[in-house]
């Protein structure tokens, strides 16, 4: 796979002095903008009280939706910029392979367990190419979070911080069970189906989460040595088997962040592809009885 740092650190650089200007251009007007509608707000308000009694006391609400209105749109304007530089990034890296790009990704295709995670979700920046030895290869950037309901005691619904990650996913020619091995040191931890027992050495590190009935299969696909190359790789990520694709979730992974350690992620896990091709090209397994082989 091409990556080109030389184009990245140009993206990079470009962002950064855009988003100083675009800070020196905008910022002081929002701020000035939100003190000026604060203050009219609290003028009307203060010379005509039947505004008061129409809003039901409810003043504060009111308050601050003028307040924040300016700076919701300075850092909707902000992320503009930011995008933008990803799509450039992301369209250039799949130029160079000879691959596609898609703004978006169609989650609702999706038979993987992670990327039906949360209350929200949303995918981006897709890159699709052939990879060297002829295997569909994907990239995309993904993130989901959880909603927390009202109570009793809070009458809001608000949103966590989001999980995100980097998905490699790599195509294979076999037929396989859905499998999931969690990395337990990750920030999020998901955990489905029956667990596998695992080696000492790796029972510390990972999950292996399996349909019930397929422990053989599990057992001959995450061999010791795959897992000993997970970790010696450095990726200490989240894997997972689903109809004939192995995708790798690497947390916290955005490529302007640090474009050298997304590289080097991403070579480690066209090693491990590399390792599991001859294997998971010619796997070939019947459902046992009416055990389903999903998770």
């Amino acid at each position: 796979m091409k990556l080109d740092r030389v184009f990245h650190h140009t993206t990079q650089s470009k962002l950064e002095a855009d988003q100083k200007l675009y800070a020196k251009k905008y910022l002081f007007l929002s701020v000035v903008l939100t003190v000026l509608l604060v203050g009219s707000v609290l003028f009307v308000f203060a010379r005509f009280p039947a505004v008061t009694k129409i809003l039901d006391g409810d003043i504060i609400s009111f308050i601050f939706i003028f307040a924040f209105m300016p700076l919701i749109v300075y850092f909707g304007g902000r992320a503009l910029y930011i995008n933008k530089a990803e799509s450039e990034l992301w369209s250039k890296i799949a130029t160079d392979n000879r691959g596609t790009y898609s703004p978006g990704v169609n989650l609702r295709e999706e038979e993987s367990k992670m990327l039906t995670e949360g209350s929200t979700r949303s995918g981006h920046h897709e890159i699709v190419f052939t990879g060297e030895f002829g295997e569909k290869v994907r990239l995309f950037s993904y993130q989901f979070s959880f909603k927390k309901q009202a109570t009793s005691t809070t009458r809001e619904t608000y949103e966590y911080p989001p999980f995100k990650y980097l998905v490699i996913g790599f195509k294979f020619l076999g037929n396989f069970p859905h499998l999931y091995l969690n990395y337990k040191k990750n920030k999020y931890n998901l955990s489905i189906g029956s667990h596998l027992s695992l080696p000492t050495e790796f029972e510390k590190e990972f999950i292996l989460s399996i349909p019930k009935g397929y422990q053989i299969e599990a057992l001959d696909i995450f061999t010791p040595d795959i897992l000993d190359a997970i970790l010696r790789l450095g990726i200490k990520c989240d894997v997972e088997l689903v109809k004939g694709e192995i995708l790798f979730f690497i947390e916290d992974a955005t490529l302007l962040k640090d474009f050298s350690k997304i590289e080097n992620k991403i070579q480690a896990t066209k090693e491990i592809a590399r390792l599991l091709a001859p294997k998971l090209n010619r796997f070939k397994f019947s459902p046992i009885g009416n055990l389903s082989p999903r998770l």
